[in-house]
Parts: C-alpha cells; structure tokens; sequence
C-alpha cells in the first residue's frame, strides 16, 4: 500500500479464492522487477520461472501471463517467456488486441481520470495504436550505443 494511506491488501487464499472464481487473472510481472532485456539469459530466467512458480505455489493455480517490468521486452525476452510457460505477455505498446488471431503480446492503453471523454473515446477505439509501430520504428533507426545510453542508469559520485 501507500505509505500515506491505510490500505488493506488482499491475502494470498484471498487472491486465490477471487481468481477461482473467474473475478480476476493474476500474473506475474518478475520476481524483483528487472529490465529482462538488459538482463543476462540466467538471471531472466530465474525472474521468470522463481515469479511463476512462487505466484503457483501460492495461489494453488497455474500462472499464464506476464507483464513485462517497464514494458521492456525484445524478441528473446518473448522468446524466454513463453519457453518459462507463460502464454499471454503484457507490454506497455499501445496497440490491438486480436485473440481470435491467435496473439498473444498483448499491448496496453494508458488510461487515466484526468482524460478528456474524447481523448478516452478514441483511445478505447485504437485511434494510438499507431504509436506502437513508431515506437518500434524509432527504435531499430537509433544506434545501438544510443538504446544502452538511453537505457543506462546514471551513476552520480558525490
């Protein structure tokens, strides 16, 4: 919870009770939230499988999805993911959603109460869906040494 607030949190036969009972899907989202991109194959795995497996022996239920820590992915990230068992993988791209294709990466809108109703409108109806493929536009059009820059925490000596 908030450190200003008092929050009850669900327990973990609580969590398990509400997911039996179809009125949410629980997944993980890592072990201790890792770029899994930046990550080194050994260490992505163990945050894949350690978080599926804690998140299965808790709730007594098999966990299929997976929301990728700061919407970080590539394509061996994906890759791994789906070799840890995971079915279903959530990114921050703001993009559709075909089940009915068979997809499985599954893109999320920001949606938030301060939206105007026409700007939650259009977004309910794919009109960003564009910036997706922008996003991974600009991406592959960067140097290399630019996306690690980017990525790179900045180290301060004091």
């Amino acid at each position: 919870g908030h450190p200003d607030r008092e929050e009850r949190v669900a327990s973990g036969p609580e969590l398990a009770a509400a997911a039996r009972r179809g009125l949410c899907s629980i997944g993980s989202h890592t072990f201790s939230h890792v770029r899994l991109s930046q990550a080194k194959r050994a260490e992505m795995m163990r945050e894949l499988s350690d978080s599926k497996e804690a998140l299965e022996e808790l709730l007594d239920c098999e966990i299929a999805d997976l929301a990728f820590p700061y919407g970080d992915y590539d394509a061996s990230t994906v890759e791994r993911a789906y070799s840890s068992g995971y079915r279903r993988l959530f990114t921050l791209d703001p993009r559709l959603w075909h089940p009915e294709k068979g997809e499985t990466l599954v893109g999320r809108f920001l949606v938030c109460p301060e939206m105007w109703r026409v700007e939650f409108a259009l977004t309910c109806a794919g009109a960003y869906a564009w910036r997706a493929a922008s996003r991974r536009v600009w991406h592959r059009l960067r140097p290399a040494s630019q996306r690690r820059a980017a990525k790179a925490p900045e180290v301060v000596a004091t």
